[in-house]
């Protein structure tokens, strides 16, 4: 064990960063997201549907090229992550349950890894698009090989400066373009269930604001969605989805980026301490005394967001 990081001191510790992260490179195809889906409700359901010859990929910080090519340009001491590692380090105060960072240090680089999580939120995010305009960036899907069908997304790669010597870059993800024309008030029985969602689900709405947060993006669509009968856990239908201003919902949820920049900051003061090769952060090589990672609280019930 190298160091402990005890739990209660996580929600005291705070880091400014007083400039804003700069864009690195934009990659990928987006396609609009399509309002129809605003207009569902409990009565009015859409069946949710599996997209099984649509990849999606959950590329490691290693076996990314663009991220391999900024390590080798970059000359001072950088960390490598990905918008989901962040998430699930920045939210670890409101989560129980715990899985596996594994941190590979080659020399004044640093690479974080986690488990992939499943693909229930990826198949909503592609339902809700829209067949027709797209947008396409001016370089495509660099995880895609030719002629293979791919999902609609779009990799954002940001930098962020921890301190004068010490870089984070982060591979972000955005999934729709979204005509903000004509947007309509939610309804007030949606908040009701909202409230009810960010009581039994806080770490899993937490980590998508701040993934919302690190790709910069403009709104953030949380899809419900439950399964067609109770005992039935592969068929499910949408029952609603509704957009966020990704500050206002983090302000609603009291998630603080000063924060989470402070969690981000100590486990990064840890990692330099770091031998060279692979460490993990579950207890072999860093202890943490926290529940980092996905809320499974809510696994096995009947409803879900995605």
């Amino acid at each position: 064990m190298l160091d402990q990081i005890p739990f209660f001191t996580f929600s005291k510790l705070s880091f400014f960063v007083p400039n804003p992260p700069g864009g690195l490179f934009f990659c990928g195809a987006l396609e609009f997201y399509d309002k129809s889906f605003n207009r569902l409700n409990p009565k009015n359901d859409h069946r949710l549907e599996r997209f099984k010859f649509r990849n999606f990929f959950e590329v490691t910080t290693t076996d990314d090229r663009v991220i391999r090519r900024f390590a080798n340009e970059e000359d001072k001491t950088v960390v490598f992550a990905t918008d989901s590692i962040l998430s699930t380090l920045r939210c670890a105060p409101r989560s129980v349950y715990s899985c596996d960072i594994v941190i590979h240090h080659i020399g004044n680089k640093h690479f974080f890894h986690k488990r992939n999580g499943s693909e229930f939120d990826l198949n909503f995010s592609q339902q809700v698009l829209r067949d027709g305009n797209k947008v396409v960036f001016d370089e495509p899907n660099l995880f895609a090989l030719e002629r293979e069908e791919t999902a609609f997304v779009a990799y954002r790669y940001r930098r962020w400066k921890i301190d004068q010597d010490t870089y984070l870059i982060a591979r972000c993800e955005v999934h729709s373009v979204v005509d903000v024309r004509g947007q309509q008030k939610l309804e007030t029985k949606r908040g009701v269930v909202l409230a009810t969602e960010l009581k039994n689900n806080a770490n899993k709405l937490a980590k998508w604001t701040a993934q919302a947060l690190h790709a910069e993006a403009d709104l953030m669509k949380i899809g419900y969605v439950s399964r067609v009968h109770p005992r039935d856990h592969f068929n499910h239908v949408i029952l609603s989805a509704i957009g966020h201003k990704k500050k206002d919902f983090a302000a609603q949820i009291n998630l603080n980026t000063s924060n989470m920049r402070g969690i981000v900051k100590s486990i990064v003061d840890l990692c330099m301490k770091l031998n060279e090769g692979e460490n993990r952060a579950d207890g072999e090589a860093i202890d943490v005394e926290v529940g980092v990672g996905e809320d499974d609280a809510n696994k096995d019930a009947s409803d879900s967001i995605a």
